[in-house]
């Protein structure tokens, strides 16, 4: 109960730094916002398609050099969604980001990289059905 009195507080917070400063650090605000609206219920203020938009300004603003998107939409939206192909493909981005590539988020990077394997070699706990189609499951079995 009070995470849920503190999220608007915090929201609010937020939407004053995004008011003042729409790229701060490198769009550390579009990455807020991608966890925000990828993590709510739609009946909160969630919103998938709000969370994708942040996505997208995220990268525009790092120049696709920060992780933490990647992994953000991955495990909120593509998990919501049920989309274990972009979550794959999301996860993989990440670990293509170069650690060196801005030195000051090295370890954040890092760190974001080791998730993100994790993440992918645990991805069946997140989906009911894998990438497999019953099709495939069956071509398997003869």
């Amino acid at each position: 109960m009070d995470l849920g009195t503190s999220l608007p507080a915090a929201a609010a917070m937020m939407d004053r730094v995004f008011e003042l400063d729409r790229n701060f650090e490198n769009g550390a605000i579009h990455e807020f916002y991608i966890l925000y609206y990828g993590s709510l219920p739609d009946y909160m203020g969630g919103s998938a398609a709000k969370a994708r938009e942040h996505f997208k300004l995220a990268l525009e603003v790092s120049g696709g050099k920060s992780s933490t998107p990647y992994l953000s939409l991955a495990t909120t939206v593509s998990v919501k969604e049920q989309n274990i192909k972009e979550f794959k493909t999301l996860l993989n981005q990440a670990l293509r980001i170069d650690p060196e590539a801005v030195p000051k988020n090295r370890l954040l990077t890092i760190l974001n990289q080791r998730k993100a394997q994790w993440l992918l070699e645990h991805a069946d706990d997140y989906f009911l059905e894998s990438e497999d189609t019953d099709k495939d499951k069956e071509e398997k079995r003869s």
